[in-house]
């Protein structure tokens, strides 16, 4: 018997109480390393009995789960419904832990989304609630954050910064070692978009070191999906796909289903370098057919631009322009600045090669314009807000 099934059958031998609310938050939270849906029921019944019971700190842990839970199985909007829901009740009993808790948990989520400016606003809420507490975790996840931040408006430095400041936090606190993992895996990304590979080799080695195989499903996701990201940068597209295989079973055991999606991207973009555009274009129509479903706005316009450089590679410029408009209008619509110049960008491109030199050239002049005016405003407001 497992110690999974020990704590099973304690907790139906339990009276409803305490100690009862929070055996089934240990369920919830080990049952979500490989059956969400499980998961999702042992934190519902832990989450009803803390409010049968009036325990406060179990409501907020259960509300804490359930959000984490649907983040993972990518249902956003139920987890921004939990993560507000305990935002709220911290709030009201005042419990400071919590509050930064869930104002980290917002930021992270609105950043996932795409909604950088939000997830600025909760991140310099959470922050000084974690100093004035001491709380070298907290503190950590905020800066590990502001790395990711960072690293996706392209300020690769600043985002190297903030994750050796989450090392450094994580040196003077023995107790944080098991985070290394995940700040590992992000400074190998970083080093990625900076075009060092052997250093994101290194660190994404490093993590994988350090990862539990048989718990740590998650990461391993991540860190097998990222080593194939650097061999597909570099060309090595056999070793890309070797990566990106031993990614994707995980990602069907455990459910996850953001991480399945996004490898359907990746493999896109290997069949495409390979010639193999039928292939490429069905993987990036799965992918596409999530994010609409989870209403992911800026992976839809990267699943469009993806599908329109498959049709410019086919000389179909028509539909090309067709998928690079609908971009166009969706950037706009969502304020995705960095989607609406790589579009623009796009759209220059395949003028170019379609012999229309002067469309060419004014979708450029309107690239270069948007680029000066809002891509390195949208850096100095971002610095601005962390002062």
């Amino acid at each position: 018997m497992t110690e999974l099934d020990s704590l099973i059958r304690i907790i139906q031998d339990q009276k409803d109480g305490i100690e009862k609310a929070d055996n089934l938050q240990k369920l919830a939270k080990e049952y979500a390393n490989f059956d969400k849906d499980s998961a999702m029921l042992f934190a519902e019944q832990s989450f009803a009995l803390s409010s049968q019971i009036n325990y406060d700190k179990g409501v907020l842990r259960a509300l804490s789960r359930m959000g984490y839970i649907r983040k993972g199985l990518g249902d956003y909007n139920a987890a921004f419904e939990y993560y507000n829901k305990l935002v709220e009740l911290s709030e009201q009993i005042k419990d400071s832990l919590y509050i930064a808790r869930g104002y980290m948990a917002l930021a992270n989520l609105y950043r996932r989304t795409g909604k950088d400016r939000i997830a600025m606003f909760y991140h310099k809420r959470s922050i000084p609630i974690y100093q004035k507490l001491n709380d070298d975790l907290g503190l950590l996840g905020n800066y590990n954050s502001l790395g990711s931040l960072f690293k996706s408006i392209a300020l690769y430095d600043s985002a190297v910064h903030y994750y050796m400041k989450s090392i450094n936090t994580i040196n003077r606190n023995d107790k944080l070692k098991q985070y290394l993992v995940t700040i590992y895996q992000n400074l190998g990304g970083t080093y990625k978009k900076l075009q060092d590979y052997k250093n994101a080799r290194m660190y994404l080695f490093m993590a994988l070191d350090l990862v539990d195989k048989e718990t740590d499903k998650e990461d391993l996701i991540d860190i097998y999906t990222k080593l194939g990201n650097v061999s597909n940068d570099q060309g090595y597209l056999d070793s890309a796909l070797y990566y990106y295989k031993i990614a994707e079973p995980i990602c069907r055991d455990i459910s996850e289903m953001q991480g399945l999606n996004d490898l359907y991207i990746n493999y896109g973009i290997v069949f495409e370098k390979k010639g193999l555009y039928e292939l490429a274009k069905n993987n990036y129509k799965l992918a596409l057919k999530y994010y609409k479903d989870q209403n992911l706005p800026g992976n839809i316009v990267k699943a469009w631009q993806w599908i329109a450089s498959i049709y410019t590679r086919e000389n179909n410029y028509i539909k090309a322009f067709v998928y690079l408009d609908s971009c166009n209008i969706l950037a706009t619509k969502t304020g995705l600045r960095q989607e609406r110049l790589s579009t623009l960008l796009m759209q220059s491109d395949i003028y170019y090669k379609s012999g229309n030199y002067k469309r060419s050239y004014d979708f450029f002049k309107g690239y270069t314009s948007l680029k000066d005016s809002i891509y390195q405003m949208e850096k100095e407001e971002i610095i601005a807000e962390l002062r």
